[in-house]
């Protein structure tokens, strides 16, 4: 329960584990290998999908808002996408570390209705009820979506004002609004079942599969996993599941530490300032990289965008003083950047 959570010497000591003992980029680097490596081995089974498993970290691990630049942030919170071919493991993955953070709900997009995703109106003997769908029963935790694709694009455009806003409102009878404040991550294949590799660039996906460059815009990180890319031969397999790997990042942990960077408050997110320079440094960099025809970057978004990541970042190393904040430095900048 986010909202009863305590902070306590024993939980601190505990959640210490994630924190990285050497406190430079590299040290950094090496405890997100440590942990993915337990969980490849001791989670998932499957093997060299840490770029798919980044992604959703940065999502269940991101704060709910946060102050930056002197500027309220209302949105802290990471939405994502991973698209890519099938075999790839993404779906596979990403729900076995679901269970294992035991945070937010998983569902699948096929054939998902908009009263089922928003809400809608239910009569039952005569008398009519309002009943509010799976964005907004999430607010303020994590949902994952599979097969997005199956999401009509109609419906993703309906969700634009509220990704936007964090607010469900359903007009019907009567007006009602709600928080909608979700951490989402969509798994899809490609909508057109393409491969990846028929397309110049993966991220041309995206336009078939979102629509809108509205909608496109909304989402921080995007994912293209392509069967090539991802491919891991038999040999390969057996090589590492012949490998013993401690089992150090339980799910008790892992629960533990979503309970706390769940129940941070915009205040308990800390910037040094060496961080904040190294966002627009980063920001801008990556905006002169990447074109904004696709606009998952943007010169005007992407500083916000990074920011996100970075706050993520820290939070999943557990970068803390006092065990009350979350504390973001300039190598958990430099480590969003290496990402990406």
């Amino acid at each position: 329960d986010i909202k009863h959570f305590e902070m306590t010497p024993d939980i601190k000591k505990k959640l210490e584990i994630f924190h990285p003992a050497v406190q430079s980029i590299d040290g950094l680097t090496s405890k997100m290998a440590e942990i993915y490596k337990d969980f490849e081995h001791n989670v998932t089974r499957i093997y060299g999908v840490d770029n798919i498993v980044q992604v959703l970290d940065w999502t269940m691990f991101s704060a709910l808002d946060f102050m930056f630049l002197n500027d309220y942030v209302g949105r802290g919170y990471v939405e994502a996408l991973v698209v890519g071919d099938t075999a790839t493991g993404k779906s596979k993955s990403v729900e076995k570390l679901w269970r294992h953070y035991r945070g937010g709900e998983y569902i699948v997009g096929k054939n998902l209705t908009f009263a089922g995703l928003i809400g809608g109106i239910s009569q039952i003997q005569g008398r009519h009820y309002l009943q509010w769908g799976k964005w907004a029963l999430n607010d303020g935790r994590a949902l994952i979506i599979d097969e997005f694709g199956g999401i009509s694009e109609e419906i993703i455009s309906q969700l634009t004002a509220i990704r936007s806003s964090g607010v469900v409102e359903l007009v019907k009878i009567v007006t009602e609004r709600t928080n909608g404040r979700v951490r989402m991550l969509g798994l899809a294949n490609p909508r057109s079942g393409d491969f990846v590799t028929n397309y110049n660039y993966g991220v041309q996906i995206l336009r078939h599969l979102i629509g809108k460059a509205e909608d496109i815009r909304r989402f921080d990180v995007c994912v293209i996993a392509g069967k090539d890319e991802y491919k891991i031969t038999d040999f390969e397999i057996f090589e590492k599941a012949k490998e013993t790997v401690e089992h150090k990042y339980t799910s008790e942990l892992n629960n533990l530490l979503l309970r706390w960077v769940w129940s941070r408050t915009r205040d308990q997110v800390i910037f040094t300032s060496g961080a904040t320079r190294v966002v627009l440094a980063v920001a801008s960099a990556l905006s002169a990289k990447y074109s904004a025809n696709i606009p998952l970057v943007e010169p005007a978004e992407q500083r916000i965008k990074v920011a996100r990541l970075a706050v993520a970042t820290a939070a999943r190393l557990f970068s803390t003083k006092t065990g009350e904040e979350i504390l973001v430095e300039e190598k958990h900048v430099r480590y969003v950047e290496k990402r990406l």
